[in-house]
């Protein structure tokens, strides 16, 4: 059976959509809507409520529509869709057929290519860099090898060792643009001798050690490990008869421990023997300090300890007794030490002090030794140690 025109469902001719059965459009979205369709949404039958629901639909044609399904709600468009339904905007006469709706296809997602006028050149960056890389590299080069090339001093050879300071330590004059020879203006300092720490032992001589390096006049001899003297020697100028191999260069405060016997003496005037200190052999006569056991053969107390400058002899017209007191060693060993230390001399036997004087003649001289003169010797240890 076929339907009539009137009772075919209008359409609104601005969005496509089933108007009310009042004749106003019910999407909300539509121009056509007015407020007038709030007033009536109460007394809407329940196919026309899902109408507005459905109002983003694309209405069904009525020709395809059966008489039992003139009022269903058409089914919603895929969510993913990216049509865009737009209705005709021509009013659909009475009866008449919509206006299919034109769909209009989304632009493509690959974005159009560059134009070639506007491509960055890579290329040409990258052979810039490439450039300066080779450019810095060859600068480098160039100056190392520039350097490597320059003349180095020459270390100084063993035919000038031998003068005992090189060129530098000489302060060698440079020459001027007009020929003539300058001093250099700066000399090197020496650096300063580091000084031992006190008690250190900077010489020692015994039965263990040896005496290597000791030279004397012919009255002393080795034997056993011993220093021996055979009291041959009476001339009371030379000072001191053998001296011992010590470098004391820079070290001006030391003590010497001697340990000596008297086996026999010539109860001579003015024989003895001693300990010589700070003593310079480059002067005649010699000069430095003595710390002496002496024979006075007129005095009521012959055997006597001295500290005495120069030369413990009384006919010495040099020599200048600083300080005495009688003292008689006998045959038997003794522990004579003799200290220096700035302008003060102290002498000590077994342990004793015997003697103390302060003379500022001799400061840094640095000969070490023994005198000797018509005593005969045993000398069993020779040390010097740091003050």
């Amino acid at each position: 059976m076929s339907q009539s025109s009137t009772d075919l469902p209008q359409f609104c001719g601005q969005c496509g959509h089933r108007l009310h059965s009042s004749g106003v459009c019910i999407n909300p979205q539509c121009a056509l809507y007015n407020q007038r369709i709030v007033d009536q949404l109460s007394q809407l039958a329940t196919s026309d409520i899902s109408t507005v629901l459905q109002g983003h639909q694309t209405p069904i044609p009525p020709s395809a529509q059966s008489e039992g399904e003139q009022t269903a709600v058409p089914p919603p468009p895929p969510a993913a869709s990216w049509q865009a339904v737009i209705g005709s905007s021509t009013p659909i006469p009475y009866g008449g057929q919509p206006t299919p709706p034109s769909v209009l296809t989304p632009p493509s997602s690959s974005p159009p290519s560059a134009p070639a006028s506007r491509r960055q050149p890579g290329g040409l960056y990258i052979g810039l860099i490439v450039l300066l890389s080779l450019l810095l590299l060859i600068s480098l080069i160039f100056n190392f090898t520039k350097m490597g090339s320059s003349p180095q001093p020459s270390a100084p050879t063993s035919s000038n060792a031998g003068t005992g300071a090189t060129q530098g330590s000489q302060g060698q004059g440079s020459t001027s643009p007009s020929g003539t020879a300058t001093t250099s203006s700066t000399e090197p300092t020496p650096s300063p001798t580091t000084q031992p720490a006190p008690g250190t032992t900077l010489c020692q001589a015994d039965a263990t050690q040896g005496w290597k390096g000791w030279s004397g006049s012919a009255d002393w001899k080795v034997f056993n490990g011993q220093l021996l003297n055979d009291g041959t020697n009476d001339d009371a100028s030379l000072q001191p008869t053998i001296g011992a191999p010590c470098s004391l260069d820079g070290v001006a405060n030391y003590a010497v421990e001697a340990t000596i016997q008297i086996i026999s003496s010539n109860d001579t005037d003015n024989d003895g023997f001693g300990i010589t200190v700070r003593g310079d052999p480059t002067q005649d006569p010699w000069r430095g300090y003595i710390a002496a056991i002496t024979y006075r053969e007129f005095e009521t107390n012959p055997y006597q300890a001295i500290i005495a400058a120069n030369s413990y002899s009384s006919l010495s017209t040099s020599g200048q007794i600083l300080a005495t007191v009688p003292f008689n060693p006998g045959n038997r060993s003794h522990i004579y030490r003799v200290e220096v230390k700035d302008n003060s001399l102290r002498l000590l036997i077994d342990g004793g002090q015997a003697l103390a004087v302060t003379d500022n003649r001799y400061l840094t001289t640095t000969q070490v030794g023994l005198s000797c003169f018509g005593f005969q010797l045993i000398v069993t240890s020779f040390k010097v140690i740091s003050l």
